[in-house]
């Protein structure tokens, strides 16, 4: 959100932010209650009910948040018929998956990485698909989940995320969003931005004493 700040102060608007479950989300968008989503990823159903733009906000790589009980075999991973993988339900599904013999655990509403973290290191699970690779690993730093867990690369799991708008709301930004978002790629791009914010981030967690998780 502070990056998108940015963003805005170049279109000159005041953005309320919402946070929503994605099922919720994708409705009120379809709806034009909402006048965009932040983030994203493309497909070709939503492309049918929503104005995306010509830039994408990022571009950013899926992963799997594994046991580390389970070895970093990705392809002997896939073949396993005895592993079960969590997905957000409604949420962007990636084609190396499709390879995937094991069990699908879909799930819905809030905080559903956070969740699927608690799942996995009690071992009712044995990973989670996260199309961001930089949220997955900020949702895991942040709930100070790893002691348990790793995270695997999907390396041809390369996925655009793009500010997305209702259709009423694209009449409304669309045009100075794209010029805005250009203009602020150009000094600072996203990536370099939420690298240099993750680095804060950890440095500022290493010198805090470390608590005791719980689950």
């Amino acid at each position: 959100m502070h990056y998108f700040d940015k963003i805005a102060a170049r279109m000159q608007v005041e953005v309320q932010y919402q946070a929503m479950p994605l099922s919720r989300l994708l409705k009120r968008l379809t709806n034009n209650e909402l006048d965009a989503a932040l983030i994203l990823a493309k497909s070709a159903e939503r492309q049918q009910l929503f104005i995306y733009p010509q830039q994408a906000f990022f571009i950013t790589q899926g992963a799997l948040t594994i046991r580390k009980s389970i070895p970093s075999d990705l392809n002997a991973f896939l073949k396993n018929q005895n592993y079960s993988v969590a997905l957000s339900q409604q949420g962007y599904q990636s084609e190396q998956l499709s390879r995937f013999a094991g069990r699908f655990v879909m799930l819905s509403g809030d905080n559903v990485s956070v969740r699927a973290a608690e799942m996995l290191e009690k071992g009712r699970l044995d990973a989670f698909y996260e199309p961001d690779i930089y949220s997955l690993r900020h949702s895991i730093q942040r709930n100070a989940f790893g002691s348990e867990l790793y995270i695997l690369e999907l390396p041809k799991d390369q996925v655009p995320l793009y500010t997305v708008f209702s259709r009423q709301g694209a009449e409304k930004y669309l045009q100075s969003y794209q010029q805005a978002l250009q203009q602020q790629t150009k000094e600072l791009g996203y990536i370099d931005y939420l690298t240099q914010w993750l680095t804060t981030q950890t440095s500022e967690a290493a010198t805090k004493p470390q608590q005791q998780k719980h689950l």
